[in-house]
């Protein structure tokens, strides 16, 4: 036993030694490492969730796929509260607090993945699903919740700023969902078969983190959890939590309204053409997962011009070739829909592409921003933009769909991530001055 435990520390000492290396190093090996794992298996994922679902589901069970997981995902930060980017920003500041913050928030998101999937089934239910809707809503509530527990896993490899780890995760998530998903998707032809593929492999995916994070990282130990500890956590995150859910509200409620008010088809002709846009979030992903550890840090050390700095950089070289792509789907949208399915049922989604595309740029800046304004304690303010841009959000969609259908839709997201924009540069120019390059 001494020597089994003598072998995790020094596996951990050598993790932890990466925190000596010079600022920009650490900053570019991360963002190296997750950005292969991510350009090796997003295009994989984005091929299967797109071009084969498409094909095969057609437009009435591609519409029913996507919904169930827009209607669970409306839910998954309650599953959460937000303790991700809590671990992230607490343990990076001090990394003995592990132990104790893996043993204590993953029992209880364990635990609160219990309300979130009601939740999302007594939406479902109350949307009117039918029996085959509802079994496929409850597959997709495994997988989402699953999924949010992945999630906390890579929290801590963010915080212990070893990308390594989550670049090689995605990859095996990947494999395993996405191999799955086939399997069911052409054996069943159906989206309650899909989603019951995806999530057997995700529920696979999560075992395999947490036996990498207790025997690479820091371990798990029942001892070390008190319902006292996990309440303060939770009580810390709440903001953040809220702030979560309500960002995961407002990007999907466009969607969810435009089904009840104009139908399934219409529903699944702008997916198609989100799910593109949201495919390319890769890029500030990415970059966010390699910051947000550092300028917590930063923040906490009141180096305030090391983090502008950071923010600034990291600003200006996504929002250049998001726009850059955003001018390219502008050109051509049409024919990246009619290459994924040349079928007319998805035809439309090319003029959708076409103007949901500028809405990338803007969801690249504001993505840096609320992670910038997150490790800078800003969270609560967080908490009032994301509630109004969501009334917002809904409204415009709920208004504008039964006349020009998924029009509204993408109108309502454009407007809202103009509002959330504005909202946080506000706030951040407060906090830490101009978050823009000005050279």
């Amino acid at each position: 036993m001494k020597t089994k435990n003598t072998s995790q520390n020094d596996k951990r000492d050598k993790i932890l030694s990466r925190q000596n290396k010079p600022l920009r190093v650490n900053i570019l090996h991360n963002v190296s490492w997750l950005s292969a794992g991510t350009f090796l298996v997003k295009p994989i994922w984005l091929l299967f969730i797109t071009a084969l679902c498409m094909r095969i589901l057609q437009a009435h069970e591609y519409g029913v796929l996507n919904n169930c997981l827009a209607v669970m995902m409306m839910f998954a930060p309650v599953a959460d509260l937000g303790t991700g980017n809590l671990v992230i920003r607490d343990v990076a500041r001090d990394l003995s607090k592990a132990s104790s913050y893996f043993s204590n928030t993953l029992l209880s998101r364990f635990g609160l993945s219990i309300p979130a999937f009601l939740l999302g089934f007594v939406l479902g239910w109350a949307l009117g699903f039918d029996t085959g809707e509802l079994s496929a809503l409850a597959f997709a509530g495994i997988y989402v919740m699953s999924l949010r527990q992945i999630e906390l896993c890579r929290s801590f490899y963010r915080a212990f700023e070893v990308l390594k780890y989550e670049s090689i995760s995605l990859v095996v998530e990947k494999i395993l969902v996405v191999g799955g998903g086939i399997l069911m998707l052409l054996t069943t032809k159906s989206a309650e078969g899909t989603l019951g593929g995806m999530t057997l492999g995700i529920t696979l995916t999560l075992s395999l983190n947490l036996l990498w994070i207790h025997s690479r990282l820091t371990p798990f130990r029942m001892r070390l959890f008190r319902p006292q500890a996990s309440i303060a956590i939770f009580k810390t995150a709440l903001p953040l939590g809220i702030v979560m859910l309500l960002t995961m509200m407002y990007l999907r409620i466009g969607g969810i309204i435009l089904e009840a008010v104009a139908g399934e088809i219409p529903a699944a002709q702008y997916y198609a053409a989100f799910r593109i846009v949201e495919a390319l979030q890769v890029l500030p992903m990415i970059v966010v997962a390699a910051i947000l550890p550092r300028l917590s840090s930063l923040f906490h050390q009141g180096r305030r011009d090391q983090f502008s700095n950071i923010l600034k950089r990291s600003i200006a070289s996504t929002a250049i070739i998001t726009l850059c792509s955003a001018i390219a789907l502008t050109f051509w949208g049409s024919d990246i829909i009619r290459l994924l399915d040349p079928s007319l049922g998805f035809d439309a989604s090319g003029r959708v592409l076409q103007m949901i595309c500028w809405a990338l740029p803007l969801m690249t800046v504001n993505y840096i921003l609320v992670a910038a304004l997150i490790a800078s304690n800003e969270h609560r303010h967080l908490v009032v933009i994301m509630a109004l841009v969501l009334l917002a959000n809904g409204a415009i969609v709920y208004i504008l769909a039964p006349y020009v259908s998924y029009f509204g839709a993408v109108i309502g997201l454009l407007a809202s991530e103009c509002i959330v924009l504005a909202a946080t540069t506000y706030r951040i120019r407060r906090v830490i001055g101009n978050p823009y390059p000005t050279q």
